[in-house]
């Protein structure tokens, strides 16, 4: 600070790609595409999926339970801003819209970019395994359950 001067340098960061938005819009519309009926969820599916893709051990955890109807107790999962941030985002380039019952559905931009990064064979690659896996079995009133469970 040089003569009464407030000044501030930008400084390049590195930024994990899990917190950059595009990473997190092209999660959203995988789990829309892979994991959820007329491509529609609400919010605390999304953070549930977005959860269970942020490693390896989420997913496996995520899968024992699903197997087992998930009689075992659910671990608490995280409510990422970032995800909030890139729902934003999407909601702004028209990858995805609010229903009128406030869920975020595909639309057909949307749709077209899901179908982008299903035909690159080495995008999610293990991501894109786990939500085949899993399929469009999890419901929105299946995750306020499992909701009213950790709580």
């Amino acid at each position: 600070m040089e003569n009464n001067k407030i000044t501030f340098h930008k400084r390049p960061i590195p930024i994990l790609a899990e917190y950059r938005p595009m990473y997190q819009i092209a999660i959203v519309v995988l789990v829309l595409k892979y994991c959820c009926r007329g491509n529609t969820a609400g919010l605390q599916k999304l953070h549930l999926f977005s959860w269970c893709l942020s490693s390896e051990n989420n997913m496996t955890t995520f899968k024992t339970l699903f197997e087992n109807e998930f009689k075992n107790k659910m671990p608490h999962w995280t409510i990422s801003p970032t995800l909030n941030r890139a729902l934003n985002y999407a909601l702004a380039d028209n990858i995805c819209e609010l229903t009128t019952n406030h869920k975020y559905k595909l639309t057909l931009k949307g749709i077209d970019f899901a179908n982008k990064i299903v035909a690159n064979g080495d995008l999610f690659i293990h991501e894109k395994a786990f939500m085949v896996e899993i399929g469009k079995q999890i419901t929105d009133e299946m995750v306020e359950k499992l909701t009213l469970k950790i709580r």
